[in-house]
């Protein structure tokens, strides 16, 4: 499928109400006058940057239990921050190396897409090897703050696949993206119900990408609750990648 690009016009504040993965059907039914709610997914302002659609890779990294992590270091609000903010940098830093986009980081993490337009297993790869490095990576950032067993940082990580809608915009000339669509909400929530570094993926990617039985190691698959929403996914998780490639990750992120 490849990526359309739609210009339909909404007024700001209808354009507010689900710039980003937070709304309800009547409200997206008042924007448009549809009861069709991927359709009002597909609308931009004039003055705002274009809106996309089209199948992508969607994964979420959840800090975890970050208000006991707050309460921790209500002593050293600057350490708290320095530690947040190089955390979110080195992973948004990583997520683009790789190609692809992380949205604003909000509540307790973060969207990051690899925009596919059509399946593409490279796609796919390159997510899931994102979410290695970022594992490794944050395992390194806790030795060096000084942080261990239950004052290490702790982030989890959920991957799905599908169609969406997504806009990218700039702050202070920092491009974001915006996600609406069930492989958001989806990824969101599993990634929410991961334990500590833990990387999941649903069953429906897991067989969309047969390569992914030989590329990583992976358990068998299992229920999960998607929090947040009133049901369950089928997922698997990565324990790591084999290969040549999985070294030279490990060597140079841990």
């Amino acid at each position: 499928m490849k990526i359309k690009v739609l210009r339909s016009k909404i007024s700001t504040k209808q354009f507010k109400k689900f710039a980003f993965p937070r709304y309800s059907k009547k409200d997206l039914e008042n924007s448009s006058g549809s009861k069709s709610i991927p359709s009002v997914t597909k609308l931009t302002l004039e003055s705002a940057p274009v809106i996309y659609t089209g199948i992508a890779i969607i994964g979420y990294f959840a800090i975890k239990k970050l208000k006991e992590v707050t309460e921790r270091m209500r002593s050293d609000p600057e350490k708290f921050g320095r530690c947040i903010n190089k955390l979110i940098i080195t992973f948004s830093d990583i997520v683009r190396s790789d190609g692809g986009e992380v949205s604003k980081f909000k509540g307790t993490g973060a969207f990051f897409i690899f925009q596919c337009g059509s399946i593409s297993k490279d796609s796919a790869k390159k997510a899931l090897v994102s979410a290695l490095k970022m594992r490794y990576i944050l395992n390194k950032m806790n030795r060096e703050w000084d942080f261990y067993r239950e004052d290490a940082w702790q982030v989890g990580f959920g991957l799905d696949y599908g169609e969406v809608t997504f806009q990218e915009h700039k702050e202070e000339g920092i491009k974001y993206i915006s996600i609406t669509g069930n492989p958001g909400k989806i990824s969101r929530g599993i990634g929410l119900s991961a334990g500590s570094s833990q990387i999941i993926i649903t069953e429906p990617m897991y067989l969309q990408f047969p390569f992914l039985e030989t590329a990583f190691d992976v358990k068998p698959p299992r229920h999960v609750p998607v929090k947040g929403e009133n049901f369950s996914s089928k997922i698997r998780e990565i324990i790591g990648m084999v290969g040549p490639q999985a070294k030279r990750i490990y060597e140079e992120y841990v």
